[in-house]
């Protein structure tokens, strides 16, 4: 959750001071430096602070109790009658007692020995808003081709930072569908994004010497200073001399800034876990069944320390396990499908937004469901932004993927295509998924799309026109004469 708001927060002050440098006009990469300078870590924390008021004001009107400590332990009862759990605060220290305890401490970044980390040069990604707070690298390094490092590598791109992306093109985003992959992919060449798919042979950070005192000049570029045995400070000849060096095969890259962007360790030490009998998984992970539940009774676990990854997912397993404790019979009347399906949204915050939810084409054909151009029911539609006056006036880039399966009607009843998932690049993604997921959710089929009415000149016209695309490449529609598909460029 934590890495979810730096990167909004980032991306929310970029997207402002790009705006205001757009409307002065002049030399945007002077006018991009003084702005960022001085309006950055103002906008930044606007954004931390709204997000933060917004978790806070859910507690509060919902009557939780929140306790801020500087440590957490645990002491659990195997037979699940009595859990404790200390709190120590700098000047007390208090403990409860609970009959149900849910672990939610998140995870941080890994930060491997062979990495050779170092302040302001050479961080992870929670290190990256306050180095970014200093000023603005012209270059930045990211190793790693998940989820963090691309979208920081977007939105920094889109202000003009050279951007250089380390990571084998078959390990790149590995979560998203392929059409969503490749059309990313060619998004980072439209924003001058390298791609290095070479192995990394290793990383020399700058000269540890030169590390004393800094200076910016008015020119742009860096000095570092450090004492001559004489007393005077001495400067080297120039910033490169500063800048860590990344070694692959015969090439060499010196970045201003390297950002590791390598995975993530769940929080799950000094609790008193261990001791207490639970069970992990890897990468500190805790083991838990699918009701959220360790092996120790009454002791549940979500999010990152369980190795859930989104954020949504979170927030889905957090309110699964309130519902199964405190109202069974609503979570058995409406809760269908548990925060681990494929009902999750995943949400991109990269330029432009990526959203995905449900099942991708290569999953349900790596299941041996087919295409209908194979024979099979699967049926494939889209609609592209610019299709839509509302999506010219955003952009006009991206588009709206949905997947349908064919159901074949049982007993006189019509045949229908059941939304299995839609999956969407474009400005606004985030929140047309929201939709989405919904109607992946609730099985919800591109015939009852077709027949609802939208609301014109918005983006959620859109779903209608990917079901009417759906329907029109479909031999078991009635539809499927009208028109064939345009796939996305």
């Amino acid at each position: 959750m934590r890495c979810v708001r730096f990167i909004q927060a980032v991306r929310e002050a970029v997207k402002r001071i790009g705006a205001t440098c757009d409307s002065l006009g002049g030399n945007r990469r002077l006018q991009l430096q003084r702005l960022w300078e001085k309006n950055f870590l103002t906008l930044r924390s606007e954004a931390e602070v709204a997000q933060a008021a917004e978790s806070r004001g859910r507690l509060q009107r919902s009557g939780v109790d929140l306790y801020i400590s500087d440590k957490t332990a645990l002491d659990l009862d195997t037979e699940g009658r009595s859990h404790k759990v200390t709190v120590t605060r700098p000047k007390t220290t208090l403990q409860f007692g609970a009959r149900n305890i849910c672990i939610a401490t998140g995870s941080r970044p890994n930060r491997p020995a062979h990495i050779p980390f170092q302040k302001d040069r050479i961080i992870d990604s929670t290190e990256i808003t306050s180095t970014l707070g200093k000023g603005l690298p012209k270059t930045i390094a990211i190793i790693g081709g998940g989820i963090i490092g691309v979208e920081y590598a977007t939105v920094l791109a889109s202000v003009g930072v050279g951007v250089s992306i380390f990571c084998k093109k078959e390990r790149f985003m590995v979560m998203l569908p392929r059409i969503l992959r490749e059309s990313l992919l060619s998004q980072l060449n439209n924003l001058h994004i390298l791609l290095v798919e070479d192995d990394i042979d290793y990383i020399e950070p700058g000269d540890p010497e030169l590390i004393e005192s800094e200076k910016r000049l008015a020119d742009g570029y860096l000095y570092r200073f450090n004492a001559s045995p004489d007393g005077r400070p001495h400067a080297p000849d120039t910033e490169r001399d500063l800048r860590p060096t990344i070694r692959c095969g015969k090439r060499q890259f010196k970045p201003e800034l390297v950002l590791y962007s390598g995975g993530r360790d769940a929080n799950s030490e000094d609790l008193g876990l261990e001791e207490n009998g639970v069970e992990f998984a890897k990468y500190g992970r805790i083991a838990v069944d699918q009701d959220y539940m360790t092996n120790v009774k009454g002791v549940f676990a979500i999010g990152d320390v369980i190795g859930g990854g989104l954020a949504s997912a979170a927030a889905q397993g957090g309110r699964t396990v309130s519902c199964s404790l405190f109202a069974p019979a609503a979570e058995e009347e409406v809760i269908e499908a548990d925060a681990l399906s494929d009902n999750v949204p995943l949400t991109l915050w990269t330029i432009p937004e990526i959203a995905s939810v449900g099942r991708s084409v290569e999953e349900l054909q790596a299941k041996g469901i087919k295409t209908v151009a194979d024979g099979g029911p699967i049926v494939v539609g889209y609609a592209r932004f610019d299709e839509l006056a509302r999506g010219r006036l955003s952009g006009g880039q991206g588009f709206v993927q949905i997947v349908a399966q064919h159901i074949r009607g049982l007993k006189g009843r019509q045949s229908v295509h059941r939304i299995v998932g839609i999956h969407i690049i474009g400005t606004g993604a985030n929140e047309l998924i929201a939709l989405g997921g919904l109607l992946v959710h609730t099985k919800t089929t591109c015939e009852t799309v077709t027949n609802t009415p939208f609301a014109a000149v918005t983006l959620t016209q859109l779903f209608q026109l990917a079901c009417d695309d759906v329907l029109c490449n479909s031999p078991y529609s009635s539809m499927s004469k009208l028109r064939s598909t345009r796939m996305p460029v």
